[in-house]
């Protein structure tokens, strides 16, 4: 923003010196300049993600996040098993009224997020560049003159997310009909048994389950950042009037051509708090997720500028403008994880000095 300002003031000096200046139409100039890009933004989804250990698994083992039910040492002909377990008391019920031994039931869950998190838009900050053009006058008419220019823009781009997202859980619940007095939590058994097989023992397979929905039951707390280097050539017609002595206005438009390199990124922390495994090593209730990639797009698009330009020499003279570039959206994904950078309302404050010949 300082390169700017320095540039707008020697801007308001070049236009106040032009009245001494020179008054020629150029054949010919290039021009050098600062741009700072604005309105620049992106949007960040297919975020967050939990995943849950699967619950059956090689051998009829069923794993939970606050339990198990495996098969035990004398197999599964009865289709009981003293080889279980449970962490949490709150996990036990009752499903006769008034509450009975018989009617003893264990909960045993599960959960997982999708990943489906996403960030409303997320502006960039202002945006450096610079910028390269060349004009070349194809005609003259009384108050001015007419002809191409040539464009090539570098600008810096950059855009991170640290916002905490919230997302649902699915938790799956099975619930067991035990039909005897439990032992308090936490209880594990074991495959073999103890005291000749006189554990207490529960059905290998639960009598029903259950899906329910948790709204806004997982967090997301992360990086989601991309970093990119966007070029852009121009090309098209200008049209310049003289209003006065050595200043004139500029108007142009025509095509636009982007070509964005970016690597976008990512690094997540997601975590269920109702979450609270027991009888299971290695299991948490927050799992990470971290990757990184780089992508080459080209993007096709238009411009339009407006530029006061103060000539103070034959050959040199100052300018100030902005231009407005459309080059749609450039889309990236890493392992499901999407960052979408949106170019199409893109307005760039320029300002810079120019050469004749």
């Amino acid at each position: 923003m300082k390169v700017m300002k320095s540039a707008a003031l020697a801007a308001v000096w070049l236009c106040a010196a032009a009245a001494f200046g020179a008054d020629d139409e150029p054949a010919g100039e290039f021009r050098l300049g600062a741009t700072v890009a604005f309105n620049i933004s992106a949007r960040f989804t297919g975020l967050g993600g939990f995943v849950a250990p699967p619950i059956v698994g090689p051998g009829g083992t069923r794993t939970y996040e606050d339990g198990f039910v495996n098969p035990d040492a004398s197999g599964i002909a009865d289709g009981k098993t003293w080889f279980w377990g449970y962490g949490n008391a709150s996990q036990v019920g009752n499903s006769a009224v008034p509450p009975t031994v018989a009617g003893t039931t264990l909960s045993m869950n599960s959960s997982s997020a999708m990943q489906n998190f996403g960030t409303p838009k997320v502006d960039g900050d202002p945006m450096p560049g610079v910028d390269l053009s060349y004009l070349y006058r194809l005609g003259r008419f009384d108050s001015g003159s007419w002809g191409l220019s040539f464009g090539a823009n570098y600008t810096l781009v950059t855009i991170k997310d640290q916002e905490t997202l919230v997302g649902d859980v699915s938790r799956t619940t099975d619930t067991y009909a035990a039909g005897i007095a439990l032992p308090p939590a936490p209880y594990a058994g074991t495959s073999a048994g103890t005291g000749g097989g006189t554990d207490p023992r529960i059905p290998l397979l639960p009598a029903s389950t259950t899906t329910t929905t948790v709204t806004g039951g997982a967090i997301d707390n992360g990086l989601r950042r991309l970093d990119g280097d966007l070029f852009t050539l121009r090309l098209g017609p200008y049209v310049r009037y003289k209003l006065g002595a050595g200043v004139s206005l500029e108007a142009g438009g025509g095509f636009a051509l982007g070509i964005m390199s970016s690597e976008f990124q990512y690094n997540e922390a997601i975590t269920i708090p109702s979450m609270n495994p027991v009888l299971q090593p290695g299991v948490s209730n927050t799992q990470t997720f971290a990757g990184s990639a780089r992508k080459v797009g080209i993007l096709p698009g238009g411009y339009g500028d407006l530029r006061l330009v103060c000539r103070f020499t034959p050959q040199w003279s100052g300018y100030l403008g902005g231009r407005f570039q459309y080059l749609g959206n450039f889309s990236q994904d890493v392992n499901g994880h999407s960052a979408r950078v949106e170019l199409g309302r893109a307005v760039f404050a320029e300002a810079g000095i120019g050469y004749s010949f």
